[in-house]
């Protein structure tokens, strides 16, 4: 079972009621449902549990329905458990005495069995003492052995079906992720998928600090990520907003290869490809109208190539004619940029052509003219191993390129403060290997604690590895 996020979920919901004239109050009912997880990836043939647990937060003893209903495939088996007690997979639905104040677990097993596919079970919490109190949740597996993962938006799950529409007709199998409901995915978990498409639909923030040190490392050792969404450049790239970090923009132009260049009035904006891109050759496509989603308001993100990465679509009928998808290689993983949502493409056809080109070229099938990309500086993303580590760890990267360049390595704590200055002077191209003892620049032993090994090369190319020190 891999599990390493925390999709921390409260519903505190409470009815209190009293009479309008003098005399004794209405009873009151109430039920706190405490979920820590709701999705996983998991291989065939094991059994994921979901814990939950709920609390009669009333004042006095209620009788809470648990039902479930499943959407898995049928060779799967799902069941619950209530405490000590388990139920056979055929029971759907259970009655859960609690007394007021007092606390039951809850698991939802879900083991998919045979065929490779994704499914969830919707379980839903009824109190008898008061039904509209009645919270509900999915739990959901997506099972190894597929192609490819899809990652959505589920707050707007009607766009999913822009990009299911467009799988359809390219032969993968995979499963669909509903990111603000399931929560974050691990590295891990990304590795267990060839390619993954991940959609930011109408979310902003979609990517945080964490997303992006699993994707690089997905990508890094091999994964391919086509990626879409609304504002994700200027989130990433420009230090005015709220998403913007100081390795956000970094990753933009190492992993994507790709860097904001400004805002663009998508009043009348269209896309078409570059000529000696096979992947988009012959493609023109308006941004609004037609059986799109219709979701692109006010400004575009204007883009460029930067480093390893090459322009793929362009804005057209624009004064600026910046770049609207890149394409782009990093460690032995591809990755495809599009600088605006997907789903607002004018019509079916040419997303459908657009997603199956895309994974063509992931799958080595289509060769642009230009595929001879430059390789980025840092061509391999830095990491540490082990990690967490004592008393010890090592830095590792590769350097891209066909000369020696000025390189630095500065060790911080999660306050800023520089606490040792690792390494400067110069690398040469190839596999790059520096220890680190865990002391400071004094020869200290440093408190257990997170600290970031900042590499930076040519004075510009930087990216930023968490190491934890155990003790």
């Amino acid at each position: 079972m891999i599990t390493q996020r925390l999709l921390q979920t409260v519903l505190t919901l409470a009815l209190l009621g009293c009479l309008a004239t003098a005399g004794p109050a209405f009873a009151a009912f109430g039920l706190d449902w405490h979920v820590t997880d709701q999705g996983s990836v998991t291989g065939l043939g094991t059994t994921e549990s979901f814990h939950s647990s709920f609390t009669n937060t009333g004042d006095e003893a209620d009788i809470f329905t648990v039902t479930m209903v499943k959407n898995i495939p049928g060779d799967w088996v799902a069941s619950l458990c209530e405490g000590e007690t388990c139920y056979p997979p055929m029971v759907l639905q259970i009655d859960v005495p609690l007394g007021a104040g007092e606390t039951t677990e809850l698991l939802v097993d879900i083991t998919p069995n045979m065929v490779s596919d994704f499914g969830s079970c919707n379980i839903t919490i009824t109190s008898q003492g008061d039904p509209g109190l009645r919270p509900t949740h999915d739990f959901t597996v997506v099972s190894t052995g597929l192609d490819l993962l899809l990652v959505t938006d589920d707050t707007h799950p009607a766009l999913a079906d822009y990009y299911t529409d467009a799988l359809a007709g390219t032969g993968k199998t995979y499963g669909v992720w509903k990111q603000v409901e399931m929560g974050m995915l691990s590295h891990l978990e990304l590795l267990e998928f060839g390619a993954v498409v991940w959609t930011a639909g109408e979310l902003t923030g979609a990517l945080d600090d964490d997303d992006r040190m699993a994707l690089s490392f997905y990508v890094q050792h091999g994964g391919h990520l086509f990626l879409s969404g609304r504002d994700l450049a200027y989130e990433a790239c420009v230090a005015d907003n709220d998403f913007y970090t100081p390795t956000s923009r970094s990753w933009f132009n190492l992993v994507l290869g790709t860097d904001h260049t400004g805002s663009l009035s998508a009043s009348y904006a269209n896309a078409e490809g570059v000529a000696s891109d096979l992947i988009t050759t012959g493609m023109s496509f308006a941004l609004s109208g037609g059986d799109g989603a219709n979701n692109t308001h006010l400004t575009l993100d204007g883009v460029t190539s930067t480093g390893g990465g090459a322009a793929s679509l362009v804005y057209f009928d624009t004064a600026t004619g910046d770049d609207a998808a890149v394409r782009s290689f990093y460690g032995d993983g591809r990755t495809y940029f599009c600088a605006f949502a997907f789903e607002a493409i004018d019509n079916a056809t040419d997303r459908s052509n657009l997603m199956g080109n895309v994974l063509d070229w992931f799958d080595g099938l289509l060769v642009p003219a230009d595929e001879e990309m430059i390789q980025p500086l840092l061509a391999r993303a830095p990491y540490a191993a082990p990690n967490p580590f004592n008393p010890q760890t090592s830095i590792k990267f590769d350097v891209g390129g066909d000369s020696n360049v000025p390189g630095e390595i500065v060790v911080y704590d999660l306050k800023g403060q520089i606490v040792r200055r690792l390494f400067k002077g110069t690398v040469s191209p190839g596999p790059q290997n520096f220890v680190w003892n865990g002391r400071n620049d004094r020869g200290q032993t440093l408190a257990t604690g997170v600290y970031l090994a900042q590499v930076r090369l040519d004075g510009a190319h930087t990216e930023n590895v968490k190491m934890t020190l155990a003790k």
